[in-house]
Formats: structure tokens, C-alpha cells, sequence
């Protein structure tokens, strides 16, 4: 656990720079549409979006979603948990190698507000003010809002742009009910950025064959176009808690939409001969009850039904450059003198994943003695996926018909008479089901240090 005055102390201002102050845990950086999050090392930077992350990331008990969701901006939060290992018997989605809860100030009764100012190097800003508001002895508003921006540390000599720049602003609002029996806590966020993102450094020519000789010096590259990432993440949720006697019931109820757009110099040089432009949406929306055991006794539990819907489409364009015909000389002699025909010719993919799934979990402790617990769980997850993608690619004439998707090595389609884009469609449905138990025994040496052994199953 990060508390919120480790957080102002340490500088973290992204989850990524959490990783520095957290064992067995990173984030990669540089770009934040294929975001990897490892806990013990295992994780993923894939954005197929027909895969899950390996760890899933929580605001106040709401899953974000994939992996351009998961670089959240740290905005006025009470503390940030890492759990470690496959999770889904106490909570939302079931994830195989852990999760991070990011759980946010609630709404109070006392008037704050909070002006936020910092500078640094690299021309480092981060502005931000957050308010609190008692309208009512029983409703409450918090707001924050915070704008960051920074240089880059990547010069990239062919354009002279900066890479690895940031520049962002997220907001977040609360209103809390409280009544006598229940409280009623609606929240929205919204986060947009606009970076010129960092892929990485060559270490060859373009061919892989000899080592770089354009940027050779640490921190530059030669790309002849700027990688770019433009992401927008909001949504809104709604909590209830409910007392029921010595039990209490937790309805979360959310909406989340996160879109990026990404283009990328995919030669890594000043040739111009490949570049790669994809955006990515996703539309998800989650219902999850939770029931508590009473707080008093040896046994406690929580019970929990999850439902979860989530729509997402990627597009991947793969676009020739006018330099092309320099690979073709290498790799395809006889087509080097129709390269400038290729210019602007494309193949790519363009595919939907719509998942509907639900899980029911039970998590529980049960104290054997004043130091000994035993820990118990099990999830039951069912999912279905449906595919629906596209295999698409331009047709160009150098005497003959040549598809541009045959040279990526791409499965060719017939022509389409409407565009006269080759095309070749793949569609199938999945379904899915596992039971994921869990199991631990621990021991408390003192208040506040235990060791424990745990086993635990995720899919």
C-alpha cells in the first residue's frame, strides 16, 4: 500500500512511477497505448484486443479496462494497493497476475479546497486544485482537476521533435449521499492526452543487418515521422451501499469509453518506407454486487456477482512509403522500379471483439487462533467472445494486379467492387468457462508484519 502522503512525498505523479517505490512490480514507459504492467514479472504489453491485460487496474472498485487505460494520473487519492497474484475471488474481473486498487478521497462534511503547483526540468509543469463542498448534512461534492506537461527526452534529428513528451489533463467529480441506511456515491472522470511518444531506439539499419549509423548516440533516433498517441478515457459510476442488519450490500454500477489514436515511424529510420497508423475504442460496462459478513466473529466473508460487457475495435493500417523501392531491390529485385507506384498503398486490419461475460466469487477468512488464518476462495467465470475481423489491403497495377496484403505476407481476399480493396473476412464465437479456487494459511509474527503461504488459480 502507497498512502496518499507517500504519494505527495515520493513525486509520483502517473501509476507508472509507483513501479520505483513498489518490489515486484513495473510499468513500461515511453508510450501509453501498449502500457505493460508485470507483478512477479508476468504481464503483457500486447494491445490485440481479443487478450486481457495480466493485471487489472481499479478506481474505487471500477475495473479501467485495457492497457491505454491503465497509465492513470494519480488525482487526489486516499492510497494505491498492489495484490499480488491471480485475483477474482473478492472482486471484478479476473486477472493472473494481480491488481491495482486506486482508491480515491470520498466526498466529506468539512469545506478544503487545495491549489496545486509544481516545475521542474525538461520545462516540467503540473497545475491542479482540488474542492471540497458539504452542500447538505447529507450531500457532499469533490472535484479535482490536474494539467501536466514535460519536454521530451528523445531528439529525434531527422524532424528535430522531442520524443517522450507528455502533455495531459484529467478531472474527477463525486457526490455522496449519505442516509440512514444507505449511501449513494456518483463519480465521473475524464482524461485526455497528447503525447509524442518514444517506440524504442535502433540498433540496426532498416533491414536488421548492420548496426545503426544515423542516430548512434544514447536518447536520439532518426525517424523521418514523429510517432504520435492522442488518448481520450472517461467515464461515470454509481456505488450504493446498503445496510442490511449485521450485513451490508455494495451495488457498483459503471461505464467506461477509452479511445486512442497512434501513429508510428515502424522503420525506425529517415527512409520513408513504412509507417503504421492505429486507433483503438473500447466500450465497457460492469455490474458487480458484493455481500459482507458481519465484522464480528471468527468467520468473515464477502459474496460477489460480477456481469461485464465490453465492445472493442481496433483498426491496424500498415502504409508503404515512397522509399520502398529500396526494399524491394533487396528483398524483390524485379519490383524495385514500381516502388514510387506503392506509395500510399496499405494493407492492414480491421476488426471488432465483443465480449458479454458474468462470475459469481466467494472470499473468505476464518481465524484459527489469535495468530493463525486460514484464507479461502473460489470464482465461476463464463464468457463468450464473438470475432469479426477484416483482412484488407490495396491493389496496385504495375502492369499486373499486385495486392499490397501479399507483400506483408497477409492472406489476399477477392477485390471488393465498391473500394477495390481486396478483402477477406474472418468471424467466430468462443465461449469460456473456469472455477479459479484459492487457499492460504498465515501467521501474524506482529501487528503489523504476517507471513503467509497462499495458491491461487486465475485464466
Amino acid at each position: 500500500v502507497m498512502t496518499g502522503e507517500s504519494l505527495e512525498k515520493t513525486g509520483v505523479r502517473q501509476l507508472r512511477e509507483v513501479a520505483e517505490f513498489v518490489p515486484n512490480f513495473s510499468v513500461s514507459s515511453g508510450n501509453d497505448s501498449s502500457t505493460a504492467i508485470r507483478i512477479r514479472g508476468v504481464g503483457t504489453n500486447t494491445r490485440n484486443i481479443g487478450f486481457d491485460t495480466r493485471v487489472g487496474v481499479y478506481v474505487d472498485g471500477v475495473y479501467m479496462g485495457q492497457s491505454l487505460a491503465q497509465n492513470q494520473d494519480i488525482l487526489d487519492l486516499e492510497r494505491i494497493e498492489v495484490v499480488r497474484g491471480p485475483q477474482g475471488t473478492q472482486f471484478g474481473r479476473n486477472t493472473v497476475a494481480g491488481a491495482i486498487n486506486m482508491i480515491s478521497n470520498k466526498p466529506t462534511d468539512e469545506f478544503e479546497l487545495q491549489l496545486l503547483g509544481e516545475i521542474g526540468n525538461y520545462s516540467s509543469h503540473r497545475v491542479g486544485a482540488v474542492l471540497n463542498v458539504p452542500f447538505t448534512d447529507q450531500l457532499a461534492g469533490r472535484f479535482s482537476v490536474v494539467d501536466h506537461g514535460r519536454d521530451g527526452l528523445v531528439d529525434n534529428i531527422t524532424t528535430g521533435t522531442e520524443h517522450n513528451e507528455r502533455d495531459g489533463t484529467a478531472v474527477r467529480g463525486q457526490l455522496a449521499f449519505t442516509g440512514d441506511t444507505f449511501t449513494a456515491t456518483w463519480a465521473a472522470d475524464y482524461l485526455e492526452s497528447d503525447r509524442v511518444s518514444f517506440f524504442g531506439e535502433a540498433v540496426s539499419d532498416w533491414s536488421g543487418s548492420i548496426p545503426a549509423t544515423e542516430a548512434t548516440d544514447s536518447f536520439e533516433i532518426a525517424n523521418n515521422i514523429d510517432n504520435y498517441e492522442e488518448r481520450e478515457i472517461w467515464g461515470t459510476s454509481l456505488n450504493l451501499d446498503f445496510a442490511l442488519g449485521d450485513y451490508s450490500l455494495t451495488s457498483i454500477t459503471a461505464y467506461r469509453d477509452n479511445t486512442i489514436d497512434r501513429g508510428q515511424d515502424t522503420d525506425h529510420s529517415s527512409l520513408n518506407l513504412l509507417r503504421v497508423e492505429y486507433p483503438d475504442a473500447y466500450e465497457q460496462t460492469t455490474q458487480e454486487f458484493q455481500l459482507f459478513s458481519p465484522d464480528e466473529g471468527r468467520l468473515k466473508y464477502v459474496a460477489g456477482l460480477f456481469l461485464y460487457r465490453e465492445e472493442a475495435s481496433s483498426s491496424r493500417r500498415a502504409i508503404v512509403g515512397e522509399d520502398i523501392g529500396i526494399v524491394f531491390n533487396a528483398l524483390a529485385p524485379p519490383l524495385a522500379p514500381a516502388g514510387p507506384l506503392f506509395a500510399d498503398s496499405f494493407a492492414g486490419t480491421f476488426g471488432d471483439v465483443d465480449t458479454d461475460g458474468w462470475a459469481l466469487y466467494l472470499n473468505g477468512t476464518y481465524e484459527l487462533s489469535d495468530r493463525w488464518t486460514l484464507g479461502f476462495g473460489v470464482r465461476y467465470t463464463e464468457e463468450e467472445r464473438e470475432v469479426d475481423y477484416d483482412l484488407v489491403g490495396s491493389v496496385v497495377d504495375i502492369g499486373i494486379a499486385i495486392p499490397t496484403a501479399a507483400i506483408f505476407g497477409m492472406a489476399v481476399g477477392p477485390v471488393d467492387p465498391a473500394t477495390g480493396l481486396t478483402t477477406l473476412n474472418f468471424q467466430d464465437t468462443k465461449d469460456y468457462d473456469d472455477v479459479s479456487p484459492m487457499v492460504s494459511l498465515s501467521y501474524a509474527l506482529t501487528e503489523s508484519t504476517n507471513v503467509y503461504v497462499k495458491y491461487s488459480e486465475g485464466f
